[in-house]
């Protein structure tokens, strides 16, 4: 675990070094935001979203790329690292642009907390859809909002102890959210 935690954090020096001479169509961009909905009990949650994606981009309205992050959607149980696909594109070419993102992939459940115990654990599917503004400047830099609903899901066996009784029970968590991101392009 320790081993993809520094890889993780290492993952975007990688693609910013020498980024100026590799081409002006390859994109970067770092984003952060907050995640709303409810959790297994009905409780409104607010979770943290961080991401970091590289890709090509082939044309104004179509962007393709692949990135990582982290999702923490109430408490540790529900911390995810989703690694996605992500194809985006921008609607218009203007100072203020309007754009779609989409992002599809995997997110692997983190620890359990210490008064659960879970096994078998992986994760599951990753989805995110978002409408957003791009706010760009001469430079070709831009800061963007977007919105988006975020689909976790996750299967795994819990097991339960009670005095002397013990037992294993599947469980599937799917993690319902609105999510809002502020984030950078360069």
């Amino acid at each position: 675990m320790k081993h993809l935690i520094i890889i993780l954090l290492l993952l975007p020096a990688a693609f910013a070094v020498g980024q100026e001479s590799v081409s002006k169509k390859w994109y970067n961009a770092i984003n952060v935001g907050t995640n709303i909905g409810t959790d297994i009990y009905d409780e409104r949650k607010i979770g943290v979203d961080i991401r970091y994606s590289a890709g090509w981009d082939f044309k104004p309205a179509l962007k393709i790329g692949a990135g990582i992050g982290f999702s923490l959607y109430d408490y540790q149980p529900n911390a995810f690292i989703p690694l996605y696909a992500e194809i985006t594109g921008d609607f218009n070419q203007k100072k203020i642009r309007p754009f779609y993102h989409t992002e599809v992939g995997y997110g692997w459940w983190l620890k359990e907390n210490e008064w659960q115990q879970y096994e078998n654990k992986p994760g599951g599917a990753y989805f995110r859809p978002s409408l957003g503004l791009k706010f760009t400047n001469k430079s070709g830099l831009a800061t963007s909002v977007n919105f988006g609903y975020q689909l976790q899901h996750a299967v795994f066996k819990r097991d339960y102890t009670w005095d002397d009784w013990v037992w294993l029970e599947d469980e599937t968590r799917i993690m319902q959210r609105y999510s809002i991101r502020v984030g950078f392009v360069f």
